[in-house]
């Protein structure tokens, strides 16, 4: 890059210049051969399978300054905020839970006064799952108590 040393600002100036030659790309399928469009999907899918772990990368690297570095200076310093001409920094301790025993965590909510926060969930992956079979066993859920839908998706195998 003209010898400008590589960092965050660039990648990204990169990666969008990138992505919108592959939206033209994607807008000239109708007129590209069975075998350019299925390149061109494995070339997006092989680069987005990458971009994810990039992705994972960056995100433990951003907090690590969020919830180490940054903070860890800022003590050191005695500081709990701090301007800067683009930003400003505040530091707050946080205090987090989770339960070790759902039952007597739940019990001992209930008998504090705080059963309001207990909620009950359903994974929305494990619905659709119980969809899809239900639809193969020619039972559909309840349209008045569920939103279904129905879609292709594409299946792309590596063969070397």
């Amino acid at each position: 890059m003209n010898g400008t040393p590589m960092n965050i600002k660039n990648a990204y100036a990169t990666l969008i210049e990138a992505i919108a030659k592959e939206k033209a790309r994607l807008n000239q399928a109708p007129s590209m051969s069975v075998e350019e469009v299925i390149t061109a999907y494995a070339e997006c899918r092989d680069f987005h399978e990458e971009f994810d772990e990039i992705r994972k990368s960056l995100y433990h690297i951003m907090n690590a300054y969020k919830e180490s570095v940054v903070p860890n200076r800022m003590v050191e310093e005695g500081l709990k905020t701090v301007s800067t001409d683009k930003y400003r920094v505040t530091i707050k301790q946080r205090i987090n839970a989770s339960m070790l025993d759902k039952d007597a965590c739940f019990a001992w909510l209930r008998e504090n006064s705080l059963a309001d926060i207990i909620t009950e969930t359903v994974n929305a992956g494990t619905l659709s799952k119980v969809a899809e079979e239900r639809v193969q066993l020619n039972e559909d859920l309840p349209e008045e108590l569920f939103k279904t839908s129905t879609a292709y998706t594409t299946s792309l195998t590596n063969l070397k």
